[in-house]
């Protein structure tokens, strides 16, 4: 699964966790399993499943945005995706030159101030998902 995300972009990081999660499962109810622990392999099987049923999920819809695209790369989807997300990083640039230039009353700097904190935030958690 490591190689093929090296090769495209249509394993993604919810892919990643769901397997992670499997694999954290399928160790704990191991090891539960050798210390006689019945009920916590129980849930740590349980939790397996879960990780499985994300990433199969994921694996899904990946299936289907590279048919629907055409691409089994999934190259296009990502530039569209930088591409969106370039332009709101040019908007929260034109909002940071607007403070600059300190023409506004106090109370407006301060709330635009939290409007593009917010705004980076958010352009920061859809790149680290990516």
């Amino acid at each position: 699964m490591i190689q093929l995300s090296k090769e495209t972009f249509a394993i993604t990081s919810d892919i990643g966790r769901g397997i992670g999660k499997a694999h954290a499962g399928m160790q704990g109810a191991k090891t539960n399993l050798t210390d006689r622990k019945t009920n916590e392999a129980g849930n740590n099987q349980n939790l397996a499943m879960e990780g499985l049923n994300e990433a199969a999920s994921g694996l899904f819809n990946s299936i289907e945005k590279m048919q629907n695209s055409g691409s089994a790369s999934g190259l296009e989807q990502f530039l569209e995706t930088m591409q969106q997300m370039t332009g709101e990083q040019q908007g929260l640039n034109q909002q940071g030159i607007q403070l600059a230039l300190g023409q506004m009353a106090a109370g407006a700097q301060q709330q635009l101030m939290q409007r593009m904190m917010k705004g980076q935030k958010g352009l920061q958690k859809s790149l680290e998902q990516l």
